[in-house]
C-alpha cells in the first residue's frame, strides 16, 4: 500500500493491516530513524546512540528524572509505514527495570494509538520486548510512553534498541 493511502486512512481515523513479515534491522540506523525524548533527564549519551549499531560500548542513553509524561519517540521518516512486532534492548548487566511503559503508534506525530497495555520495560542485561507481537498496523512514529516509570540508578543505561520491523 502506498504512503498516500496510509496518510488518508490516518486522516480518516482508520487503521490498515500490514501483511509484511518483520525481521530485525541492525547496524547504524540513524539515517533512517530519528530518536527523540521528552521528560527524561539525560545523564549521558543521546537518543541517536540508541540507533547507531553499537550494542556494547556503554555510551548509550542514561536516563533519570522520569514521570508519567516522559517518552522516547522513534520517527521512521516522511511517508514511512513500518510495522514493529518486537524490540531488542541492549543494556548494562546491572541495570534495573524502568517501571511500567506502553507502546503507542502514530502517523502524524500528534494523535497516538495505544498498541500495548502497560508492561515492565527492560531489566538487567539484554532483553527482548514482545509486547508488540500482536501489532498488525504500520505507523510512521512509535512512542514508548511512560505509565509509572522508575528513575533507576546510574547503572540503568541503554546501549542500543533494535526493532523487528517491516515496511508496509
Amino acid at each position: 500500500m502506498n504512503a498516500f493511502f496510509h496518510m488518508m486512512m490516518a486522516v480518516l481515523g482508520a487503521s490498515t493491516g500490514c501483511s509484511c513479515t518483520p525481521a530485525y534491522v541492525t547496524g547504524n540506523r540513524t539515517a533512517s530513524i530519528t530518536g527523540s525524548s521528552s521528560g527524561i533527564t539525560m545523564n549521558s549519551g543521546s537518543m541517536s546512540e540508541l540507533l547507531d549499531g553499537t550494542t556494547t560500548d556503554n555510551s548509550g542513553f542514561w536516563p533519570s528524572g522520569m514521570s508519567s509524561s516522559s517518552y522516547m519517540q522513534f520517527d521512521f521518516g516522511s511517508g514511512a509505514s513500518v510495522k514493529i512486532t518486537e524490540v531488542k534492548v541492549y543494556q548494562g548487566p546491572t541495570a534495573t527495570n524502568w517501571g511500567t511503559w506502553k507502546w503507542q503508534g502514530s502517523n502524524d506525530g500528534s494523535s497516538w494509538t495505544d498498541l500495548t497495555s502497560a508492561f515492565t520495560f527492560a531489566g538487567a542485561g539484554d532483553t527482548t520486548d514482545t509486547s508488540l507481537s500482536g501489532n498488525t498496523v504500520g505507523y510512521r512514529y512509535y512512542r514508548l510512553q511512560a505509565v509509572s516509570p522508575t528513575a533507576g540508578p546510574a547503572s540503568t543505561w541503554i546501549d542500543e534498541i533494535e526493532f523487528k520491523q517491516c515496511t508496509c
